[in-house]
Order: structure tokens, then C-alpha cells, then sequence
């Protein structure tokens, strides 16, 4: 049986290098929202030891090298070099970088709003965000996108040549040639591209009368608004008395959102909900306000290993206040908090100018000064951690209690409450091997006579796709019987099928009812909360 395993760190930490290392979605101080007042905030001066060095040896390669040289590339070069000495969060941002490192903080994005996937050689459009042109244009999801101005994109094989065609800045246009699935013949589209919202709630709603479900992706720029407004959504009909805060996946974000969201969980003002620390030892304490609007009794976070940085702030701060309790499995482990700086070019540093401790007085963050930082994952899936608590490496926690005297497991990261085990078959050879299909299924699913399936029918979709996976030729070399695990398929497959549908709702609804997850919390709460 071929392996796949030379991939699946690489595949594990795709979330978490993109979001929490170069994506942008750290911690971040918002310059506009920081105290004006904050002493902790060391000046910069400079010193007699300026001297310049990278400058001026910059300045003698330019003029004396023997092959011309390209002086803004090397200088990108150095500071990278100079990054890769400090912390992992800390990081150079260039000029032709800084757009979209942004936008994943900011809260929106510049472009036609469209999400796609490569099926084969031809661009195929997922999903069409509400807000963009591309909605308004007249594109759907099943759409195919053929060329770009004139440029056909089967022909292109980088996924980001491929972005850059279709991308472009608000008030800019684009000439797309689609085909729909139904249409005997391909259509042009002209597309003016515009700001489009980069949503931190992917989705909200009730599982039931009383349980509501808020996902939050990230924290960014516009996180809080889009939770009081689910909150706001939730609390419309029927006052909800539990509520399932999910940041699994979440790399973090904007301090000033997700204390903004904590303080609204607190009826009492004061309640300390994070403080922070910079180099010098100064602290500054950030505290819940006491005007919250909504009141929710019962509170579920539920987190995994890519739950990084803000996602740790919440998960830590109703965890040592007893306000809630967190499920799941042992969280990232980043506890640094940057600023970003603007440098004259247009390019910028993002720096770890304070660490962050949760109201017990702890600090989460992962020891950094080694070589598998980047790929913990890997290292978890080896130990043992996410099928068993007991595989988790605790820290000592003699000296930390919640703030009512319940002692508190420290470690590296947030320790979940109430640990959920994954199973063991997402991880295999077939699993990894198999996913790969779901688009390219569902698509001709959906297409393959010429007209849309808007009735699903489960049983038959899940025959077809058991047949589908065996008529592969690599099927005997990953997999064995995967009639025994058709539950792990049927979540994924319905949810592309009511994508593909555009129906993003009933997508999100049919993989949130499915998950194991989410039904763990839902079984725990019937079985205390009597």
C-alpha cells in the first residue's frame, strides 16, 4: 500500500504556517485603537552603534560587484535573514507583499468574489460571495472560468499566475469567458472589481431552540461587529441559553476584537480578561466593560491545534474565569503579540513587541527555539495527543487556579476541559488520498446530465461515491474498505453539494449537524445540565 506520509505534516500544517506565520493574522496592536497613553511602549532612539552596516554594505555591492545586482532584492533578502533570527511571529512584510498580508487583518479584500478550485485543468467557481461583482455579474457556482482578458487558464499550472489574473485593485476590470454547465456556450463577462468583505463569522445559527453556533475563522478588523450581529440573529426569536463559540482553525487576529468579544460574555465589569507584558516588564491589563447586551448562561469554545493567539485569549479567559468550558484538543501555543511598523518604502516589520497572560497569570506560548516549530502537528499525530488526554505533555500547575480556586492544567497551550478525540482515520494514507476527490465528485454529480441536482438524496450520492473511489486505479494502493467510514465522507460531500448549489447556508447547516464535535458538546450538556 503506497504511503502518503512524507505529505501529511506538510498537508497537517498548511492552516497554521499560511494563517498564523506568514498570513498576517497575528496578534496585532491596532495603531488606531491603541492607548495614546500607554507607557509600555519602549521609544526608539538612535545610538552611537548605528552604524549602518547593512546600508553601506548594500551600497558597496551595488557599486563594486562584479555582476550587476538587483539592491532592493538583496535588501528584502537581508531582512528576512534578520527575522529569521528572532521569534517566528516576527516577520518582513515587502512592498508587493503588503496588500495582501492586510487584507487578512483588515476585514476585506480587493477582487471579483469568487472562491474556485482546480478540477483537472479548468478553473471552477465554488462559491460567489454576496457582496461581490462577480454575483452581480451574473457568475454561479459551477461556473467555469476558461480565460482571463484573453488569457486561457488551462494553460496555467501556478495557482497564484492563475490569482493575479483574476485578482486585481477595486475599480479595475476583467474580462472573464464562463461557461455554465447548463449553457451550450460560453459567455464574456465583464467584472469590475471591488472591496469585498473578508468575513471573520463564516457562519452563525441555531442547532436547536436554545443552542446557538457562532464559527469564527479569524479576528479580524470587522470580528466583533459580525458577532454581536450573529448574536444580535440569535437572540432575535427565542433567547438562547448555550452558545457554541468555534475556533478550530483560527490563527488569530486583533487584540483590541477579541477582548471587545470577551467583555461582551461578562455581565460584571473589571473581570481582567487578558494582560500583556513587554520586554521591560511593564504590564497592561485589559478588562471586561460590564455593558454587555446579550446574556448567555452556558458557554461552549471548542478549539483544536491550529486555534492559535486571540483564539487562546478567549478559550483562557472564560477557562480561568469559569465562564465557560473549552472542548477539544490542545491548542497551538502562541502567546506573542506584534505590532506592525511602516517603513518608508511601502513595505513593513511585523515585531513581537509583548507577550500576553491570561487571567491566571499564564503564559501559553510554545518553546520557539526549535526545529519542528512549524510542524507540531506532526509531532502530536506521533505522540499519541489527539486520540488521548493522556498523551497530552502537561506542565507544572501547582502554582495556577482559576479565579474561584479550581486548579488549572497548564501546558503548552490552552488543555481543553473536555478533551474530543479525532479519529485515527483522518490521518491515513486513504483518507488524505480520497479527499482529493470531493470537488471533482460532486461536480459531475451534480452536472454530468446537463441539469442541476437540487434534491439530494443521500444513499445514492454515497453509493455513487463509493463506486466512484473504487473505479480509481490507485484506489487498492491507499485504501481497504471505505464503506467503513462513509460518515467522515457524507459531512464533506453534502456540504460541496449544497455549495455547489449556491446554497451556502444549508452547506454550512448539513456539516456543523454532522460533527462530531459539535454533537459531543450538545451530548454533554444534556447529560449535566439536568
Amino acid at each position: 500500500m503506497k504511503s502518503f506520509w512524507p505529505w501529511q505534516p506538510i498537508l497537517l500544517a498548511t492552516v497554521f504556517i499560511f494563517g498564523i506565520i506568514i498570513g498576517g493574522t497575528l496578534d496585532i496592536y491596532n495603531p488606531q485603537t491603541a492607548d495614546a497613553s500607554d507607557k509600555s511602549k519602549k521609544g526608539w532612539t538612535r545610538s552611537k552603534s548605528d552604524h549602518y552596516k547593512l546600508v553601506e554594505a548594500l551600497r558597496f555591492i551595488d557599486a563594486q560587484y562584479i555582476s550587476d545586482v538587483n539592491s532592493d532584492e538583496l535588501m528584502d533578502i537581508a531582512l528576512r535573514a534578520v527575522f529569521d533570527s528572532l521569534d517566528p511571529h516576527s516577520f518582513y512584510i515587502s512592498q508587493g507583499e503588503f496588500q495582501d498580508v492586510n487584507e487578512r487583518t483588515r476585514g476585506d479584500f480587493e477582487g471579483i468574489g469568487v472562491e474556485y478550485v482546480r478540477i483537472e485543468d479548468t478553473v471552477v467557481v465554488v462559491r460567489v460571495i454576496d457582496e461581490g461583482p462577480a454575483k452581480e455579474a451574473g457568475i454561479r457556482s459551477g461556473d467555469k472560468i476558461l480565460r482571463a482578458n484573453g488569457i486561457s487558464l488551462s494553460n496555467i499550472e501556478s495557482t497564484d499566475s492563475i490569482k493575479k489574473l483574476i485578482k486585481g485593485p477595486a475599480g479595475s476590470e476583467v474580462a472573464l469567458q464562463v461557461l455554465h454547465p447548463t449553457g451550450p456556450d460560453p459567455n464574456v463577462y465583464q467584472v469590475k472589481r471591488n472591496k469585498i468583505p473578508y468575513h471573520s463569522v463564516d457562519f452563525s445559527g441555531k442547532i436547536d431552540s436554545n443552542i446557538g453556533y457562532i464559527k469564527l475563522s479569524h479576528f479580524n478588523g470587522n470580528a466583533y461587529q459580525e458577532f454581536m450581529e450573529a448574536l444580535e440573529s440569535l437572540s432575535s426569536d427565542y433567547k438562547i441559553d448555550k452558545l457554541i463559540i468555534d475556533v478550530r482553525d483560527n490563527p488569530g487576529g486583533y487584540l483590541s476584537e477579541v477582548v471587545k468579544i470577551l467583555s461582551q460574555l461578562f455581565i460584571d465589569g473589571g473581570r481582567l480578561l487578558v494582560s500583556t507584558e513587554n520586554g521591560e516588564g511593564l504590564q497592561k491589563e485589559f478588562k471586561s466593560t460590564g455593558k454587555n447586551f446579550y446574556t448567555v448562561e452556558h458557554i461552549a469554545v471548542l478549539v483544536n491545534s491550529n486555534s492559535a493567539s486571540a483564539s487562546e485569549i478567549l478559550a483562557g479567559a472564560l477557562q480561568d474565569w469559569e465562564r465557560g468550558i473549552v472542548f477539544g484538543q490542545r491548542t497551538y501555543g502562541k502567546g506573542l503579540v506584534q505590532e506592525q511598523f511602516g517603513l518608508t518604502d511601502g513595505s513593513a516589520i511585523r515585531l513581537t513587541t509583548a507577550k500576553y497572560l491570561t487571567p491566571s497569570g499564564r503564559m501559553i506560548q510554545r518553546p520557539y527555539k526549535q526545529t519542528d516549530y512549524s510542524n507540531s502537528n506532526a509531532k502530536r499525530l506521533k505522540s499519541g495527543e489527539f486520540f488521548s488526554a493522556d498523551s497530552i505533555k502537561h506542565l507544572d500547575s501547582t502554582s495556577f487556579k482559576t479565579q474561584y480556586g479550581s486548579p488549572l492544567v497548564s501546558g503548552e497551550g490552552i488543555i481543553p476541559d473536555e478533551f474530543i478525540s479525532l479519529d485515527s482515520f483522518i490521518f491515513s494514507d486513504c483518507y488524505f488520498w480520497s479527499s482529493s476527490f470531493y470537488q471533482k465528485f460532486i461536480y459531475e454529480y451534480i452536472y454530468r446530465r446537463g441539469e442541476i441536482k437540487s434534491d439530494l438524496h443521500i444513499p445514492k450520492m454515497m453509493s455513487e461515491w463509493t463506486l466512484f473511489l473504487k473505479d480509481q486505479k490507485e484506489y487498492s494502493e491507499y485504501c481497504d474498505d471505505i464503506t467503513l467510514h462513509l460518515d467522515h465522507y457524507e459531512k464533506y460531500l453534502t456540504y460541496y453539494f449544497y455549495l455547489f448549489n449556491n446554497d451556502v447556508q444549508s452547506a454550512y447547516f448539513a456539516n456543523i449537524t454532522r460533527d462530531q464535535s459539535i454533537n459531543y458538546i450538545i451530548n454533554f450538556w444534556e447529560q449535566n445540565l439536568k
